[in-house]
Parts: C-alpha cells; structure tokens; sequence
C-alpha cells in the first residue's frame, strides 16, 4: 500500500537538511555571509512550497480518490446485501450466497475505514511537516543572528 504524504515530504525534508548541512559548514569555514543565508532561505521555502503545492496536493487527490471509490464499495455492497437477506428470505439465494455478500459488505467497510484513516494521517502529517519546515527556518534564522 502506498503511503500518502512520505514520498515529497522526504524529499523537501531531505532538501532543507541539506541547506541546513550547507550552512553549518560554511559557518564553520566562517564563510557565513547573508547571500548564502539567503540562499538557504530560499530553497527551504522552495522545498516547503513544493510540499504544499505538489507532494500534498498530489497525495490529498489520491486519497479522497480512495475515500471515494470505498464509499461506493460500501453503497453497493449493502445494496447488495440487503438484496440478498430478501432473496435468502424468498429461499432463492443459499445462506453461503448471504454470507457471501455479507462478508463483501464488511470488507467494503474495513477499506472505507482504512481510506479515512489515510486522510486522516495525511492531514495530520501536512502539520507536522510544516512545523518542521518551521523549526529549520529558526534554527538557520538563529545561526543568522549569531
């Protein structure tokens, strides 16, 4: 299964801990000048809007996609099995038929579940990355004012 948000929330993380890895050493070679702050900066503002703008945005339609295609599983799979209690009923269906749709009911529900939980996490991981980006900002602000 895929995993929503690590794929470019690596990616920009990975970008702003190089800029950050950058700055120590030339703050080490007292090579400490505001272009190369500046610079740094800016690409972990790149990284933070690449985020926001393509990683998040790119995984969110995934996952409401998800969210989407499991709510009609279950629609249907009720339907269906409401159709199949009637049937079992009438003594039409055999009861492994109504078992059947049944268990195809329940799973509809367990991928409904998982697919919100996955929206959930992603919701959540998009604050935690931000708070991320927000920490590494500071902290080369503060290497800025030293």
């Amino acid at each position: 299964m895929k995993k929503p948000v690590v794929r470019f929330a690596v990616q920009s993380l990975v970008l702003a801990l190089l800029a950050i890895a950058r700055l120590v050493n030339a703050s080490r070679a007292e090579d400490t000048g505001p272009d190369i702050r500046q610079k740094i900066l800016a690409a972990l503002e790149t990284a933070r809007d690449e985020f926001l703008n393509r990683g998040f945005l790119e995984d969110g339609k995934l996952v409401l996609s998800d969210v989407y295609l499991a709510e009609q599983s279950r629609r249907t799979s009720n339907q269906a099995l409401e159709s199949a209690k009637s049937l079992a009923e009438k003594q039409v269906i055999t009861r492994l038929q109504l078992e059947s749709a049944a268990q195809a009911a329940q799973n509809a529900e367990l991928r409904l579940e998982t697919a919100q939980g996955k929206l959930k996490s992603l919701r959540e991981s998009k604050t935690q990355i931000l708070q991320q980006f927000d920490r590494l900002e500071r902290m080369i602000r503060e290497i800025k004012a030293k």
